[in-house]
C-alpha cells in the first residue's frame, strides 16, 4: 500500500496543478457550449495527474519551488488530456475516466479540434511561468516539450503503421523504442526533465533523466495493461484489451503464441473495435493467461520498477534528504505492485 506521504504529495501537488489549470481554461469565451466548455470535460472527470505531481517533486528535489514549477505542471497536465483525446479516437476507445469517450460523445471532428485546441493552450503556462523562471529557462521548457512532441508523433507513427500493415510481428528492440517514443518519454521522462530543468537552473545533464522516466513509465504502463486484463469488460480506459495500441501484453503473445494463436490476434484487431464481441475478448484473455503472458509482464514489471530504483539512486542519491525524495523512491515502489480499485484514472 501506498505510504501516507505518497498519497498526500500526490494529492496535494495534483491539486494545486488541477486548480492553476482550470484558472488558465476560459470559463466566459464564445463558441462556449461546443468548443471552450469541452476543454474542461476531461480535467472535470479527475485523475490523479501524475505528470504534474513528478515535474513538481523533481523540481523540489533539485531545490526549487512549487510556484517555479507550476506552470509545466500545467502543461504537463493540458497536454495529457490533449494527448488523451487523440489516443482515444487512435484506439477507439469507448471510455474515459468515469464517462463516455470524448469522441463518442461528441464524434470525431469535435474531438479532435478540443484535442488540438489544448495542445496549443498547453504552451500558455510555460510562457506565462517565464515571471518566475526567467526567459531563458523558459525557452529551454518549450524546447524539452516540443522535443517530447516530436518523439511521441513518431512513435505513434509506428504504432498506427504495424496497425495498418496487419500487426507484424516486430522485435524487442523496435518495440521498446516505440514504447520510449509513444509512451515514456510523456509520461516519464519529460516530467523528469522539466523538472531537473528547472529546480538546476538548466546546470544538469538532462540526459541521466531519461532511465529513470522510461523505467517508472513502463513498470507503470504494465501495470494499467495487467488491470485492463483482470478488469475485463469493465475496464475504464487505460489498459483496456480492446484498444488498438500496441502495448506489452500483445506484443509479448505475438512473440510467444502459435502461428494459430497470432493468426487470430492479427485478425483480431484487424477488426473495429464494435465488432470485437465479449466472447473475443474471453478469448483473448485466455489465450495471454495460457500462454504465459500475464506471469511474465508481471515479473517484467517489477524488474522495471527495481531498474527504476536503481536509476532514482543514480539520479537522486547525491541530493539532501526531502520528502520529494523520497516520493520519487516510493514511486518506483508503486509501480511495482497491482493497481487498487480505489485509484483515479490517468
Amino acid at each position: 500500500m501506498p505510504s501516507q506521504l505518497f498519497q498526500g504529495m500526490l494529492l496535494e501537488y495534483g491539486a494545486v496543478t488541477r486548480q492553476a489549470l482550470f484558472e488558465m481554461l476560459p470559463t466566459d469565451r464564445e463558441p462556449w457550449r461546443h468548443h471552450y466548455d469541452l476543454l474542461n470535460e476531461y480535467p472535470r472527470r479527475g485523475g490523479r495527474m501524475l505528470r504534474a505531481v513528478l515535474v513538481i517533486a523533481t523540481t523540489r528535489a533539485f531545490g526549487g519551488t512549487v510556484e517555479e514549477a507550476l506552470g509545466a505542471a500545467v502543461t504537463a497536465e493540458t497536454l495529457q488530456t490533449a494527448l488523451l483525446i487523440h489516443g482515444d479516437v487512435f484506439d477507439q476507445s469507448e471510455r474515459r475516466r468515469g464517462g463516455t469517450a470524448l469522441h463518442r460523445q461528441l464524434g470525431v471532428p469535435l474531438a479532435i479540434n478540443v484535442g488540438d485546441t489544448l495542445t496549443l493552450m498547453s504552451l500558455r503556462p510555460l510562457i506565462e511561468g517565464r515571471y518566475r523562471v526567467g526567459p531563458r529557462i523558459t525557452l529551454r521548457l518549450v524546447e524539452e516539450t516540443e522535443r517530447m512532441l516530436a518523439e511521441y508523433a513518431e512513435g505513434r507513427a509506428n504504432d498506427l503503421t504495424w496497425r495498418r500493415e496487419g500487426n507484424p510481428s516486430v522485435g524487442a528492440s523496435e518495440f521498446l523504442r516505440m514504447i520510449l517514443q509513444s509512451h515514456a518519454w510523456f509520461h516519464g521522462v519529460l516530467p523528469v526533465r522539466l523538472g531537473a530543468l528547472i529546480g538546476t537552473r538548466d546546470n544538469h545533464d538532462l540526459d541521466s533523466c531519461v532511465p529513470f522516466g522510461f523505467f517508472v513509465a513502463s513498470a507503470l504502463q504494465i501495470r494499467d495493461e495487467l488491470a485492463g486484463y483482470h478488469a475485463g469488460t469493465e475496464h475504464d480506459g487505460r489498459g483496456d484489451l480492446r484498444n488498438d495500441g500496441r502495448g506489452f501484453l500483445i506484443q509479448d503473445l505475438l512473440s510467444t503464441g502459435s502461428e494459430s494463436e497470432q493468426s487470430w490476434l492479427r485478425e483480431y484487431l484487424s477488426r473495429p473495435r464494435d465488432e470485437r464481441s465479449i466472447e473475443d475478448l474471453a478469448e483473448l484473455r485466455g489465450l495471454l493467461a495460457d500462454n504465459g503472458c500475464i506471469e511474465r509482464m508481471s515479473v517484467l514489471q517489477k524488474q522495471f520498477a527495481e531498474a527504476a530504483r536503481t536509476e532514482h539512486e543514480q539520479l537522486f542519491g547525491g541530493l539532501a534528504d526531502s520528502r520529494d525524495k523520497l516520493f520519487l523512491r516510493e514511486l518506483t515502489e508503486w509501480a511495482s505492485v497491482p493497481e487498487s480499485s480505489q485509484e483515479e484514472a490517468a
